[in-house]
Parts: C-alpha cells; structure tokens; sequence
C-alpha cells in the first residue's frame, strides 16, 4: 500500500509517499528540515524504517514508541485518531542529510 501525502508548509511544497510494502518513507520533493510522524498501522515499526530522499538516499533507521511522542501529538491535535507512535527528524546539513528519532 502507498500513502501519498503533499503538502505545503512556507510556501514549499513537500511530496512524500509511504510504502508499507518495503517499510519505506519515500520522500520525493522536501525542505531541509522535516518531522515524520508515524504510527504502527502506516508502518511496521518493530522493522527498521526505510528513508529515501531525492531519489537516491537510502536510509535506515530503527525506532522505539516514545510514550512523550504519544502524548504530544494527542495534545497538538486534541484527536485519539491522530496519535503518532514516533517522530523522526530529517534534517539537511550542508549536502548531507541526518535523520533521527525525537521526542
């Protein structure tokens, strides 16, 4: 299954799919900094999450439910339907890209 989500944010437009299939997080139009919110039924986060970038940045990364994530996004969006499980930050640094887990 492929979620396709565009979105924009500043006047810059982000294109990014998710594709459960290949536990996958394809990014395909972005803005230097991100935070990718997911949940268990958009992914399988018991997997390492892959990220692709540009169409050529291929990235792994393993997560944990972080109950702070949880409860922020609960909060942020005031909707038990729209609870994230983990956040990860991708952020570019000069030409390279740096992804991460957050809080």
């Amino acid at each position: 299954m492929t979620v396709i989500i565009i979105s924009t944010w500043s006047n810059k437009e982000i294109i990014a799919k998710l594709d459960a299939n290949t536990n996958t997080v394809i990014i395909e139009k972005s803005i230097p900094y991100l935070k990718v919110l997911l949940r268990q039924r958009m992914l399988d986060l018991n997997l390492p999450i892959k990220i692709s970038i540009d169409g050529h940045n291929i990235f792994e990364i393993k997560v944990e439910p972080n109950v702070k994530t949880m409860a922020r996004t609960l909060l942020d969006r005031g909707d038990s339907n729209y609870i994230f499980d983990v956040a990860i930050l991708i952020e570019k640094i000069g030409n390279q890209w740096k992804i991460s887990q957050s809080e």
